[in-house]
C-alpha cells in the first residue's frame, strides 16, 4: 500500500507541483488549501505525513497542528517561510516532527519527506519489542503507551521517539548531539542542544504526573542524559 500524505496549503501552485512530484515517487497524495478541510481530510484520509503550512487563510498552522494532535500522532512537517528560532521552538513545543523552511524545490521537499518517514520506520523497527519498564513506568511499544505509576501520560511522536531512545541505551549518558542525530535526524545542526533540552522538560513535566517525587531521566551536566 502506498505511503499516503497530506499537503495542507493555500499555495495552490505549490500544492499541485508537490502533488505531482510526490505521485511520481509512488506516494498517494491528498491536498487541503485550508485549516479546515486540512483537518477534516486528516480525519477521513489518514495520512501517514503531513506537511503543513502556518500561514492560512482560516486558521493558522499553529491551531492546525494542536488540533492534529489532539486525535493523532501523525509525523507533522512545517513548510513555511517562517524561519526564524522562536517560529521554529513553538513548532517543536507542538509536536512537530520537522521544520522546512521555503523557498526549497520540491526535490527538496520530497527529500525531507523521506528523511522523516525513514526515521519514524526505524524507531518503529527499533522497538520491535513489545514494552520496557523502568521503576514505575511502563512503555508499551504495540500500543505506543507510556503509564507512571499506572496512569498513562500522553506524549507527541517526538517525546515519544525521545524516551524510546532513552529507554533503548537505558543506563547509558546519551549526548545531546546523538540525541539529535537518533531522534530528529543527522540533517538536524547537532548543535542545537535547545531541542533536547526542550524535549527532556515536557518529559520531565509530564511524567512527574505519575510519579511526582522521582526524575526518571537524570541530567548528567555537560555530558547529556540518562534513563535508568
Amino acid at each position: 500500500m502506498a505511503t499516503k500524505l497530506l499537503l495542507i496549503d493555500n499555495d495552490v501552485t505549490l500544492c499541485t507541483t508537490l502533488k505531482g512530484l510526490l505521485t511520481q515517487k509512488g506516494y498517494q497524495v491528498e491536498a487541503a488549501p485550508n485549516g479546515a478541510s486540512g483537518l477534516q481530510k486528516a480525519y477521513l484520509f489518514h495520512p501517514d505525513a503531513i506537511i503543513l503550512d502556518i500561514e492560512l487563510p482560516d486558521m493558522d498552522g499553529w491551531e492546525v497542528c494542536r488540533r492534529i494532535r489532539e486525535m493523532a500522532d501523525t509525523p507533522i512537517i512545517l513548510h513555511t517561510r517562517l524561519g526564524s528560532g522562536e517560529d521554529m521552538l513553538k513548532g517543536l513545543g507542538l509536536g512537530v516532527d520537522h521544520y522546512i523552511v521555503k523557498p526549497v524545490t520540491g526535490q527538496e521537499v520530497a527529500a525531507h519527506i523521506q528523511a522523516v518517514l525513514r526515521r519514524v520506520s526505524r524507531h518503529n523497527a527499533a522497538n520491535g519489542k513489545l514494552n520496557f519498564a523502568f521503576d514505575s513506568m511502563l512503555i508499551d511499544y504495540y500500543k505506543r503507551e507510556v503509564t507512571v505509576g499506572g496512569r498513562r501520560i500522553d506524549l507527541t511522536p517526538t517525546e515519544f521517539r525521545l524516551l524510546s531512545c532513552l529507554a533503548q541505551y537505558s543506563g547509558r549518558v546519551l549526548s545531546h548531539e546523538f540525541l539529535i542525530s537518533n531522534v530528529w535526524g543527522p540533517e538536524y545542526n547537532p548543535n542545537e542542544a535547545d531541542h533536547v533540552r526542550l524535549y527532556v522538560s515536557r518529559l520531565r513535566r509530564k511524567m512527574k504526573r505519575g510519579q511526582p517525587k522521582t526524575d526518571l531521566i537524570s541530567t548528567e551536566w555537560g555530558l547529556g542524559y540518562r534513563l535508568g
